[in-house]
């Protein structure tokens, strides 16, 4: 005999319910003789017996068919009805195939006649009641498991994607049926990267599970809330009364994810969201386009600055399939050659000559000129700027060195974020360098304060990395952000880039101070200042009076082929002198 057969009846709890004293004796005897470790029960009713198996535990029950007005067939059924577990064996004096099958399908585990009532064949239907049992709930278990594994987010345990949309679609056909309105709520939080990065993964994961709990704690019952992926989840809100109720619980959900979430050890972590909501309207014809709608329009308030909610209209998907086509020209434009480099002059404010050029890009599709502003943030968010940003910083370093016997001047680049976090960015410059052969003190790097603000500690390392190679960094649209003059003594820059914003406006008396304070503030620095956007000569005339090193604007040039910018080497380019070049 295995030695889980025997493991089976040690210490087994056995109840016996039977309304006849003389079988109850002869029932007892016979357990005992089976095995003297058994835990046995006795009952005189189906209503004793009922009572006792919901205040104690039994693995096994043993009950008559016939006690009094009872049958053990109810029995079993009430035992169901209780939501009680276990197998239950019947007993009958009047065996037969009609009563077996009646038991069978009442749910008995067995079923066994008094008259063949014996210790091998009790220990025997014992046996395979019990442990057939404990193999159905082993794989009602694994069901249960492979269940919630397949539909149920791990780390939150809400729906996951399978299941959100599996509802969404029964609700999507049931709102099309019977014209009950639906909403979908699509949130992305902001900000949950550094997190990760910051604190670690696993100070991520329970901030992830905190605002799962919070999310549940506002939605009704009857709506469901999922985790998507990442940092993404989403509600589905059916029988909506009202699109303005909607977005009342849109912002209350923003108030639970901007409260402040504690760590022991830690500080503590804010995060806010952007929430798109696609509502249902007769134009949709799929639970699919629902879910892309609110996700639309997530990403439209999250290309704003996040923090906020949106709804979903039509204008946002023809701006959206703008974008996802020009996204896949982008894929190709590098390989079709449709990229180009145009150079805008810097110039020297104190005689006018052409201190350097800032390399800009340029997309000619198809004859067409696209302007940068319609694809360059695509680039960064799809990915496709760091190749196209090597190329550009290799294609300028490469015709700056070209011109290097002839005269030597700067050629400034901008980073990208997504090309300075590139693990590889700092080999890319110097195969750039390597590759044109051009002085290394004449490549300007220039980078944006966002770029800085986003890992404090993997800018100053690459920073350094790039200073050891004898390169310069330019801190781009100096003034805009809330710690500028941080960044300048926190960080190795040795040039700031004043934005236009304060250029336009000279010479009115307040952008004239603003002006005035940050050149002075750059010579107690020693830092270099490059003013852009100069159009007209009053704006000129204040900046050098006031000593700024160096200008880019229209008043001086346009952004020009290198060809051009070959014929103004060695010129003036003050506005008394300014070349008109096509």
């Amino acid at each position: 005999m295995l030695a889980e057969d025997i493991s089976i009846l040690q210490d087994c709890r056995v109840l016996v319910i039977d309304d006849n004293d003389d079988d109850l004796f002869l029932l007892n005897d016979l357990l005992e003789d089976i095995n003297s470790s058994l835990h046995v029960s006795s009952k005189k009713s189906a209503n004793e017996g009922l009572q006792v198996l919901q205040e104690q535990n039994f693995d096994v029950c043993l009950v008559d068919y016939y006690m009094g007005g009872n049958t053990g067939l109810e029995f079993i059924r009430q035992v169901k009805s209780l939501g009680l577990d276990l197998p239950i064996i019947l007993m009958t004096g009047q065996g037969g195939y009609e009563i077996d099958v009646q038991a069978m399908h009442a749910g008995a585990a067995d079923f066994i006649s008094k008259e063949e009532l014996k210790p091998r064949s009790l220990e025997k239907s014992i046996r395979y009641a019990i442990s057939n049992h404990r193999t159905l709930a082993a794989l009602r278990k694994s069901e249960q498991q492979l269940h919630t594994t397949a539909f149920y987010d791990s780390l939150t345990k809400l729906p996951n994607r399978a299941l959100f949309l599996n509802r969404l679609d029964h609700a999507f056909k049931s709102w099309q049926r019977n014209n009950r309105e639906l909403a979908v709520l699509f949130i992305d939080l902001d900000g949950f990267k550094p997190i990760n990065d910051s604190y670690g993964h696993d100070i991520g994961d329970q901030a992830l599970k905190i605002i799962a709990q919070r999310l549940q704690q506002v939605i009704r019952i009857s709506d469901t809330v999922a985790r998507l992926g990442g940092d993404e989840f989403t509600v589905l809100i059916e029988d909506q009364e009202s699109q303005r109720q909607v977005l009342q619980l849109a912002e209350r959900l923003l108030e639970e994810i901007r409260k402040p979430i504690s760590f022991h050890a830690h500080p503590d972590v804010h995060l806010s969201a952007s929430i798109g909501i696609a509502f249902s309207t007769p134009v949709m014809i799929s639970h699919e386009e629902m879910l892309r709608s609110a996700d639309i329009a997530m990403y439209r308030i999250k290309k704003k600055s996040g923090n906020g909610v949106e709804v979903y209209d039509s204008y946002m998907y023809k701006q959206l399939s703008e974008q996802l086509r020009i996204e896949q020209d982008l894929k190709k434009a590098l390989s079709l050659n449709e990229f180009e480099l145009l150079y805008q002059p810097i110039v020297s404010l104190r005689s006018g000559t052409i201190f350097g050029f800032e390399a800009l890009l340029r997309w000619r599709k198809q004859g067409k000129l696209i302007s940068p502003d319609a694809f360059l943030d695509i680039a960064e968010s799809t990915g496709h700027i760091v190749a196209i940003s090597e190329w550009i910083l290799r294609k300028a370093c490469t015709w700056a060195a070209s011109m290097q016997q002839r005269t030597s001047f700067a050629i400034t680049v901008n980073v990208s974020q997504k090309q300075f976090e590139n693990y590889a960015f700092i080999d890319t410059v110097k195969n750039a360098l390597s590759f044109s052969g051009l002085n290394p003190k004449n490549l300007h790097l220039e980078i944006s304060e966002n770029l800085i603000m986003s890992d404090r500690d993997l800018t100053q390392q690459k920073l350094q990395q790039l200073k050891a190679l004898r390169t310069s960094i330019y801190l781009d649209d100096f003034g805009t952000g809330y710690s500028s003059l941080k960044h300048v003594l926190e960080f190795p820059i040795d040039a700031i880039k004043l934005d236009r914003s304060f250029i336009q406006n000279l010479p009115d008396s307040k952008s004239a101070a603003i002006i005035d304070m940050l050149l002075s503030m750059a010579k107690r620095l020693n830092l270099e200042v490059v003013a852009e956007g100069i159009e007209e000569i009053s704006q000129l005339e204040h900046l050098k009076a006031t000593n700024c090193h160096f200008g880019q604007g229209y008043l001086f040039a346009k952004p020009l082929t290198h060809e051009q910018c070959s014929a103004l080497l060695g010129q003036t380019l003050l506005p008394d002198t300014e070349l008109s070049l096509n």
